[in-house]
């Protein structure tokens, strides 16, 4: 996991150009907005970002596949969801959370793996590696397939990426998934909707390309996060 800007370190710099006394306001706004769209370029309207993911495993979590989730805004998170495509994976609260609030900067790693044991989960607080580390007794789909974090009742969309192994082939049980998240707006690339033998290389290409086992996929050290797949690049050491 590479080392994140902080919100508070662009709120600085954002104060700071915008105090300075022998600026006129128009220079200041100016630097304001050059400061905060560019530079600050990060979703602060998304509390929870899906951050690093490695669907396939890799050898520093071996015989698991997980999901790294970047907590931007602190706050009570109890009994909110971790989807691949329709299907529930996970909940905070089925995890053995009676409340969960973790603080802005903490990560959460979803782990899927045949060997899991409730007991596991960190409950109580972040684990010796620093993490929330929550254990699932599945595996994540390594060729076509839709992540999101979504709200407690599963219907309010938080954030999603969604990954293809670009083989041109979409299976058509892909449909589904694919187009909840285009409707639920996650995404700026690819068609509204998907349609078997159709358009699948359309679809596929739009998407993240899944990392090879061993390997991740992850954002940049700002978590930058503008639904695009170029946000994404294949990490090779991966971590956590």
């Amino acid at each position: 996991m590479r080392k994140k800007l902080k919100k508070m370190f662009c709120s600085r710099l954002i104060y700071q150009a915008t105090s300075l006394n022998k600026l006129s306001n128009y220079i200041r706004l100016t630097i304001f907005f050059l400061l905060f769209f560019g530079f600050c370029r990060m979703s602060f309207a998304q509390n929870l970002i899906i951050n690093e993911i490695a669907p396939q495993g890799t050898a520093n979590f071996a015989n698991n596949d997980w999901v790294e989730i970047y907590v931007s805004v602190g706050g009570n998170y109890t009994g909110y969801t971790i989807y691949e495509g329709n299907t529930l994976v996970s909940s905070f609260s089925a995890a053995g959370f009676n409340t969960f609030t973790p603080s802005a900067g903490d990560y959460i790693v979803v782990h899927e793996t045949g060997s899991w044991s409730n007991s596991e989960n960190d409950v109580t607080g972040k684990g010796a590696n620093n993490y929330w580390d929550i254990w699932g007794s599945g595996d994540f789909t390594g060729t076509d397939m839709i992540i999101s974090v979504r709200d407690a009742a599963g219907t309010t969309w938080i954030d999603a990426v969604g990954y293809s192994n670009k083989d041109g082939n979409a299976a058509s049980t892909f449909k589904s998934p694919y187009d909840a998240f285009q409707a639920a707006v996650m995404w700026a690339e690819g068609p509204a909707t998907f349609t078997d033998t159709v358009n699948d290389a359309e679809v596929q290409t739009a998407l993240v390309t899944v990392p090879a086992v061993g390997a991740s996929s992850g954002r940049d050290e700002f978590s930058t996060d503008s639904n695009l797949s170029a946000d994404w690049t294949t990490q090779t050491t991966p971590s956590p």
